[in-house]
């Protein structure tokens, strides 16, 4: 009765248009007519309707509850709550149930206007749309579902197809309008036009993808942020203006689940920007099919990340004057796109900007670098990787660092033929044409200075215009042309200070070379000229005093070296694994031949250790196959020996030990000829050495001192010494 009572007098206030503080307060909160775009006439009369809630109870049927409003409080305007008698009407419990909410909506309990106090959230419907208001600002969360029912009332389907009014409210209830929500528009496909007020900061996530039928969109010009896909599928839409001030935010491009902003938009040819636009937004333009042409204006510095990419029918592309920066994938893909013209003033190209087009040639601005970490690892391609159909690269007049990986192309081998560097280049970057295995010559600049790492790396076919490198070269890095096999010469500056790991190395074409005064080699690094099999002449300039660190490591088609008495020391692993060299010199003036100098070369036959020589490390000789004779020189080694100098010589016949040798290590000769002998003197260190470790000791001669000089004397000399003394 008393539910009844309250009803009567609802009905009764609206009938009668009695003004009460509560109902001015809903009908100013519903309409928000002051700060709207729309207004809509106010009805003379309110029909309430009740909503029903589901219960939770297992019998699963649902009952009607209804929020009633009390009598007016004339003395503060609130509204008290009546709570709805036990016992239902008649009426009430055969009324059909209302639809359930579509997936991921909620269904408001609300009239259109009206709002649940919520503290920091309040939820509420406004013209078919559901909108929250937080922190006095509103997001519109999604467009009211149109639901389908059959006679029977069994729903037979929903959708949005009764949208069509797509001009945004600036507020609603009196708050604005600041943000659209993920997918809150999606799919009305009645809707002709996308209108976005100044209060909107913010448009997220497909907020109108899939409305196939908008052709017209009005950004605002305020800093709005765009999030992935917003019109992704809006296939009528043909033509777009971005304002100067628009952004891009998520992650446009990272994956398949975030789309471009334009994506799909088949039929979009026209595009125009603000004046004044410095930025081409990530991702905004990725997958836009219908894309043939753009013009960027030359306020615009920077092309944005995937701002282009997958623009797959994009043929004519005018950049700005003024661009300093093309950032990664911005064309990645655009595969119809076969020619563009760097502007000067470009300063970055990262990677995969063009990878996936169908450039055939290409020029580089004198200022542009790669990313720092551009090909760094076999991940990291040059801006690019993958192009097929790159011929011809013109770097432009003024450049003076071809920039790192700018054609590195990992997993696949780009087709460039020519490239053309002026004179002002003096540093070619790490990695700058790695891999271009169909780069048939190059002409290296005359002021060049620096070659670093694997910048010609596996570029099979190239061969060098000329065979004296430029005279101003000082540094050759680690692998900078490993692996150019029709490279047949080279000479060398006399000003070269350093020559990296493998910078040669696999040259298998390589048949001669010089070696300079002064060149250094990477300490524990593989040869500069390893594995370059068919290397024959090696030319050594007056004046080298060492040879330097595994310098011609497993050349194993050298057979003769001729070292010139200047040197001094024969570093490490200088001519190990030399499988070829049957011959070699050590100079008068060596002092030091460092570990492994000799290691495997298996057809050496026989070696002359000079007077000089101070020290020999370990392993300097070891596994000479070949190696027959050994003769030490004639004073003592000072600095001693290393071990295993001789070790696993298995065709070594004899040493020869001067008596002024003191000490050899023990492991001197492990592996030797089974008729392996040691020739020395009697009664010297070389007759115990041989005697502790069970080698034959073949006399050649005996020692006396004179005037407190150890002098040897041959057994020849001992013979004659006997023939002349007279019998007893």
């Amino acid at each position: 009765m008393k539910r009844k009572l309250a009803l009567l007098l609802t009905v009764t206030m609206l009938a009668t248009s009695v003004y009460t503080p509560w109902l001015a307060n809903a009908a100013e909160f519903t309409s928000g007519e002051e700060n709207s775009l729309y207004t809509e006439e106010k009805p003379e009369t309110e029909e309430i309707e009740e909503e029903p809630e589901a219960d939770t109870e297992e019998a699963g049927e649902e009952e009607v509850q209804e929020d009633i409003l009390s009598d007016e409080n004339t003395d503060t305007g609130e509204v008290e709550e009546i709570q709805p008698s036990e016992e239902m009407t008649e009426e009430e419990e055969t009324q059909e149930l209302l639809p359930e909410p579509a997936d991921g909506e909620q269904e408001s309990a609300f009239e259109d206007g009206q709002t649940e106090e919520a503290g920091a959230g309040t939820t509420g419907v406004w013209n078919g749309l559901n909108y929250k208001v937080s922190n006095g600002e509103v997001t519109i969360l999604s467009v009211v579902y149109d639901q389908h029912f059959d006679k029977d009332g069994k729903k037979t389907g929903e959708d949005r197809c009764q949208q069509t009014d797509g001009k945004i409210p600036s507020s609603i209830a009196g708050y604005p309008v600041t943000e659209i929500a993920g997918g809150a528009y999606a799919n009305c496909i009645n809707m002709t036009e996308v209108v976005i007020p100044s209060t909107v900061k913010r448009v997220e996530r497909e907020a109108f993808s899939g409305c196939t039928s908008v052709r017209s969109i009005s950004l605002p010009d305020n800093g709005v942020t765009i999030c992935a896909g917003v019109f992704q599928g809006c296939t009528a839409l043909n033509s777009v203006h971005i304002p100067a001030s628009v952004k891009a935010d998520g992650f446009i491009g990272e994956s398949p689940a975030y789309a471009g902003v334009f994506a799909r938009c088949s039929a979009l040819r026209n595009v125009t920007f603000g004046e004044g636009i410095t930025a081409i937004p990530k991702g905004f333009f990725l997958s836009c099919t219908g894309l043939l042409s753009i013009n960027i204006p030359d306020s615009v510095t920077n092309i944005e990340k995937n701002a282009f990419n997958s623009c797959v029918n994009l043929k004519d592309v005018h950049l700005s004057a003024k661009l300093e920066s093309i950032e990664a994938g911005a064309f990645n893909n655009c595969e119809s796109l076969s020619k563009i013209q760097l502007p000067s003033t470009l300063k970055v190209l990262r990677g995969s900007a063009f990878s996936g087009t169908s450039l055939t040639e290409i020029n580089i601005p004198p200022q542009m670098k790669t990313e720092d970490y551009t090909a760094a690892n076999r991940a990291w391609g040059g801006p690019f990787a993958g192009l097929t159909t790159l011929k011809k690269v013109t770097f432009d007049q003024g450049m003076e660092e071809i920039p790192r990986g700018i054609f590195y192309s990992p997993g696949s081998m780009l087709m460039l033929e020519e490239v053309v560097l002026p004179d002002s280049v003096k540093k070619i970057g790490y990695r700058a044409f790695c891999d271009c295995g169909y780069l048939k010559e190059i002409t290296l600049p005359k002021n060049l200075e620096f070659i670093d790492a694997d910048a010609f790396w596996n570029c099979t076919d190239l061969k060098l215009s000329r065979s004296e490198l430029p005279a101003s070269l000082k540094v050759i890095n680690g692998s900078a042309f490993y692996g150019c096999k029709n490279i047949d010469r080279i000479v060398f500056p006399d000003g070269l200070e350093f020559l990296g790991g493998s910078a040669f190395g696999g040259c298998t074409g390589l048949t001669e070379i010089n070696v300079p005064a002064g060149v250094d080699t990477a300490y524990r690094e593989a040869g500069p000229f390893v594995d370059c099999s068919n290397l024959k002449k090696v030319t050594f300039a007056k004046g080298i005093d060492n040879v330097p660190y595994s310098i011609f490591e497993n050349c194993k088609g050298l057979e003769t070296v001729e070292i010139p008495d200047t040197v001094k020391e024969i570093e490490s692993y200088a001519f190990s694994g030399c499988a070829g060299l049957t011959k070699v010199n050590i100079p008068k003036n060596v002092t030091q031949i460092d570990k492994d100098a000799f290691l495997k070369c298996s057809a050496l036959k026989e070696i002359q250790l000079p007077e000089s020589l101070g020290y020999m490390g370990s392993e300097v000789f070891k596994a000479c196959t070949a190696l027959e004779k050994i003769t030490f020189p004639s004073r003592n080694i000072a600095n001693g020996t290393g071990s295993n100098i001789f070790a696993e010589c298995s065709s070594l016949k004899n040493a020869t030990i001067p008596s002024a040798v003191t000490k050899l290590s023990d492991e001197l000769f492990d592996g030797v000829s089974e008729n392996f002998a040691i020739y020395g003197y009697t009664g010297s260190y070389a007759e115990s050495y041989a005697k502790d470790h069970s080698f034959k000791f073949v006399s050649v001669g005996t020692t006396e001192k004179l005037n407190g000089v150890l002098k040897e004397i041959s057994t020849y000399e001992c013979e004659r010494r006997n023939e002349k003394r007279p019998d007893r």
